[in-house]
């Protein structure tokens, strides 16, 4: 009886085969496809990973049942709230990274002049966005809140402005101006012993105060108003690391809206009472240069998939899941780089494919065809 070839078991299972090889084929042969700007990345990570080393307090005094990757930079004060994780979180080198990739959304290019609010709070963010500046030649104006949450650098005499002295002989970049910072900027809610800790921190650095303990948080958003705006005439980006008040106002919502957010974005948070009146929001609202921000707070969301979240969580051995022995690997995982299809193994495999079925589909037309056109009984 007469059946075509596309009707035979054995060419069916002959192309099932075939098809099958080539899709395996096409799926195992991946290559590594770098991110947009991967090479700013790698030189950030690096940078900020000895930045760490330089900064890193003697090995005795680490305590790594709270500072798991050993930096150094982690304190515990009674009475403080803080997040443990996001702390350790912006420890890894990779945060710095993160912070070129927000940066590289945000248009940045080398030679931008950049505004940046620090606080003590995240001592690894604050090396994250100095070394992306240094990797990428941004040029930034900062300005630190020097009080810290728990877990940040809030041992006053080791601030965060004695962390960046240590690294001036290595970073060009250090804070132009500093205030006491938490409440109205000045310090409410401290007590007398930590404010006079943190003048003297800043005094014995020499660096500008921003305190007038007579003045509202209205005079010290101003006071940083033109200080940004004394060095560049032109920002092209304000960074905020931390909740600083000055920096990002005094609304809880503000803080959950972490990366890059464009003028539209923040004018918008603003008219919906998410933001109060604060550098971010003036920086946003200016006539003939609005300038959008990055905003480094909720690391959770902020790192989503591109970075692991560092925490004291164990594995089901009981063993820490990081640790100094299993530090982030600079340079790995989908912040920097992802693996793709290969086009010149996936595209040959296709036409192979597509080839040979078309071809046993068009030569089974051929057979259809002769045979109609012959009359046999014997095929029916």
């Amino acid at each position: 009886m007469f059946r075509p070839a596309i009707q035979r078991l054995s060419i069916l299972l002959f192309m099932c085969a075939f098809c099958m090889f080539l899709a395996i084929v096409s799926m195992h042969y991946k290559v590594v496809f770098k991110k947009d700007g991967y090479d700013y990345k790698i030189n950030a990570s690096r940078l900020m990973e000895r930045s760490l080393q330089k900064i890193k307090k003697d090995d005795k005094e680490i305590d790594s049942s709270y500072d798991p990757l050993e930096t150094g930079v982690v304190y515990f004060k009674n009475g403080l709230e803080g997040n443990l994780d996001s702390k350790l979180t912006t420890l890894n080198p990779n945060f710095a990274g993160l912070v070129v990739d927000m940066f590289i959304k945000a248009n940045l290019e080398e030679g931008d002049n950049i505004a940046v609010a620090f606080t003590g709070s995240m001592p690894g963010a604050n090396l994250a966005v100095l070394s992306a500046c240094e990797a990428m030649n941004i040029k930034p104006t900062i300005i630190t809140s020097v009080s810290a949450s728990n877990w940040g650098a809030n041992d006053y005499g080791m601030s965060w402005l004695d962390m960046e002295r240590k690294l001036s002989d290595y970073k060009y970049y250090r804070s132009d101006a500093a205030s006491v910072g938490k409440g109205g900027d000045i310090g409410n809610g401290l007590s007398e012993k930590d404010i006079k800790a943190i003048i003297k921190s800043i005094d014995r650095n020499n660096i500008s105060k921003i305190y007038n303990k007579k003045k509202n948080l209205d005079f010290h958003i101003s006071e940083r108003m033109k200080l940004y705006d004394r060095d560049y005439e032109d920002i092209d980006l304000f960074v905020n690391v931390g909740g600083g008040v000055a920096s990002i106002g005094y609304y809880p919502g503000i803080e959950k809206q972490s990366g890059f957010l464009s003028v539209d974005s923040i004018r918008f948070l603003y008219s919906n009472k998410v933001i109060s009146d604060c550098v971010m929001k003036r920086f946003a609202y200016r006539k003939n240069n609005p300038v959008p921000s990055v905003n480094i707070t909720n690391i959770e969301a902020l790192v989503g998939d591109d970075l692991p979240i560092i925490s004291l969580a164990k594995d089901e051995n009981n063993n820490p899941v990081f640790s100094k022995k299993n530090s982030p690997v600079i340079g790995k995982g989908p912040l920097f780089s992802e693996k793709r299809y290969n086009l010149v193994i996936v595209i040959p495999c296709l036409i192979a494919s597509l080839t040979l079925v078309l071809g046993v589909g068009f030569y089974s037309h051929f057979q259809i065809k002769q045979r109609m056109t012959s009359y046999d009984p014997d095929s029916f």
